[in-house]
Order: structure tokens, then C-alpha cells, then sequence
């Protein structure tokens, strides 16, 4: 059982990535008539999750996909989907709740340090360099999942595509915080208003990033 510390009525869902058609609709299906093995397993095991996300929402509706790939979530609704190598998950919350959300998984150590100078910053790769092995593997791997994370929660709000070193992570007493280093529209300008965690299993990371509702961010 994973369980993630996420505020009331933000629900997750996290599978292996068994599921097959069987627990798609049929207008989800139709996407993924050509799809290989490996992506409709992959498919249909995050839309497993994402159906159970809104089952406790009282919603149970096809989550279909925008040209991007990006998922559509039923109205009032916002979430997210993500699959690592072994585990697929979602998280789904009354836009009256959360303004937006960002999940991503990801395997611990599949990011070698010659890769580093393309996803990271300068300063994340100083923190990467100070940190000894095997912790540097969770580490790069956390940093990259933090900022696909934050990448998913903001686009459906800016529309913006964003390169990763478009915005830093640093990591103080185990808490990450994200730091936009291009302009970004409102609500997304302040990192206070982001409610970010995350999550170390065995072999994976699962990261997350919130955003609070859009009528409390108006109001403050």
C-alpha cells in the first residue's frame, strides 16, 4: 500500500502495470488502437488509477487525451498520471480543492552523470557532485522527477512547454522547493503557493507537486 501526505479530498492510486483494455472505456480505447504492448500496458494500468482517483470523487467518466498527449480530466476536476518501469499512478482532486497537479514516477538510477549537464542546473549539479554513492542515484533521480512533476502541474494552467533547466530544485532538511527561473503566468509566479513531496520506495520515487486553488490564490 502506498500512501502519500496529501491534504483532504486529494485522492492517489498506484498499481503495477498489469491492467489491460478490460478497465478502459470505450471512447479510451479507441485512443490506443495503435498503441504497441508495452504503451498499452502502460496506458491502461495509469487509466486504472486515474478511474479509481475519480471513483472517490464521485466521478466516473472517460479520461480522454488533448493532442499533446495531456490528459482531460472531467470538468472540476484536475489531476495527474504518471508510470515508471514498474508502478503506475494518479492523483485527482474538485478543482475546489487543488488548482493543479503535477505527479510523476520515476526509477531510481537511470540517470548517468553524463546526462547531467542537459536536465540539471549549475547549482543542482553542485549538489550532485557533493553528494556521495549510491545517494547521488536517488538524488539525480528525485531532482528530475521534481522538475517533470512541476512541469505537468503547470502546463494544463500556461500551456507553456518548458526546457529542464527552466526551473531549479534545492533540498533543505528533506523538503524540496521549486524555483521557476523564466516568467510564468499567475497563478504559478509564487512558489508558496506550491504544496510539493515526495515519496522514496525501494526502487522508485514518486513526486508531486500542488498548486492551491485558484480562488485562494486570487483572494490572498
Amino acid at each position: 500500500m502506498i500512501n502519500l501526505s496529501l491534504p483532504e479530498g486529494v485522492h492517489s492510486s498506484f498499481s503495477d502495470l498489469s491492467h489491460t483494455t478490460d478497465v478502459l472505456f470505450e471512447s479510451e480505447k479507441h485512443i490506443t488502437q495503435d498503441y504497441d504492448p508495452k504503451r498499452l500496458q502502460e496506458f491502461c494500468s495509469g487509466r486504472y488509477c486515474a478511474h479509481q482517483c475519480l471513483d472517490r470523487l464521485d466521478t466516473r467518466k472517460p479520461i480522454l487525451k488533448t493532442k499533446e498527449g495531456v490528459p482531460i480530466w472531467p470538468k472540476a476536476v484536475t489531476g495527474s498520471i504518471s508510470h515508471s518501469t514498474k508502478l503506475s499512478g494518479a492523483i485527482a482532486s474538485s478543482t475546489k480543492t487543488i488548482g493543479g497537479i503535477g505527479l510523476d514516477i520515476e526509477t531510481i538510477g537511470r540517470i548517468s552523470p553524463d546526462m547531467w549537464a542537459i536536465l540539471y542546473t549549475n547549482n543542482e549539479i553542485d549538489l550532485l557532485k557533493r553528494t556521495a554513492m549510491p545517494e547521488v542515484d536517488f538524488l539525480s533521480t528525485l531532482i528530475f522527477s521534481m522538475k517533470e512533476a512541476f512541469y505537468k502541474m503547470q502546463f494544463p494552467i500556461s500551456g507553456l512547454f518548458m526546457d529542464f533547466q527552466d526551473c531549479e530544485i534545492t533540498l533543505l532538511n528533506e523538503k524540496c522547493h521549486i524555483q521557476p527561473l523564466l516568467s510564468l503566468c499567475s497563478p504559478l509566479t509564487d512558489p508558496a503557493q506550491y504544496d510539493i513531496g515526495y515519496l522514496r520506495l525501494e526502487t522508485e520515487v514518486i513526486t508531486y507537486v500542488l498548486l492551491r486553488p485558484l480562488e485562494e490564490i486570487r483572494i490572498s
